[in-house]
């Protein structure tokens, strides 16, 4: 190959590839082509086609972080059958009702919300208790009150207790981590 052809074949690659990049400009990100699109299908048939409309392809993600649903997945609960609901729901009247005397005295602590809790007759092992968390990232002292989950089957009853109010709720339970969800700032 002479100097000569080297130097066409350079330029044409030269004046050639900044070209390509322009090729679909004006053209949104993930833009889904109009009319059907054919894919080879599963049957044994050699070469048959299946048309797949653009109505069942799954929708294009909006603005948000392209991970957001899998990096928070860990975050999702189960869900909870009607016996199951109504079974956590039994547990909560009485817990509802215990903490509601224990806020009454304001004795709320942790300690006090947690043996509450054990003497109602769930299982140690099934209830946790923490303190509340202040507001922000300060390394104030906590507010008073406390944080609570109990486990009752796949069920949860959850909430927290505060000097103005108890809060009760039934969920069920997160796959990663029981009841009650660990602090993720």
């Amino acid at each position: 190959m002479t100097n000569r052809v080297r130097r066409q074949i350079g330029i044409a690659a030269l004046t050639t590839l900044p070209l390509l990049g322009v090729v679909g400009c004006g053209q949104q990100p993930n833009q889904q082509p109009a009319g059907p699109v054919f894919v080879t299908s599963t049957s044994t048939s050699p070469g048959s086609t299946t048309a797949v409309s653009s109505a069942t392809r799954p929708p294009v993600a909006g603005d948000g972080a392209p991970h957001h649903a899998e990096n928070n997945s860990w975050k999702q609960r189960a869900k909870l059958s009607d016996t199951d609901r109504t079974a956590g729901e039994a547990a909560a009247g009485p817990v509802r009702n215990r903490l509601e005397e224990l806020r009454a005295k304001g004795n709320i602590s942790p300690e006090t919300v947690r043996q509450a809790l054990v003497d109602l007759g769930h299982r140690a092992d099934a209830v946790a208790v923490i303190p509340l968390r202040s507001a922000g990232a300060t390394s104030d002292a906590p507010p008073p009150g406390a944080a609570y989950g109990v486990s009752v089957g796949p069920a949860c009853v959850e909430g927290d207790v505060r000097p103005d109010q108890v809060r009760v709720e039934i969920k069920g339970k997160g796959k990663e981590f029981g009841c009650m969800e660990p602090f993720a700032h």
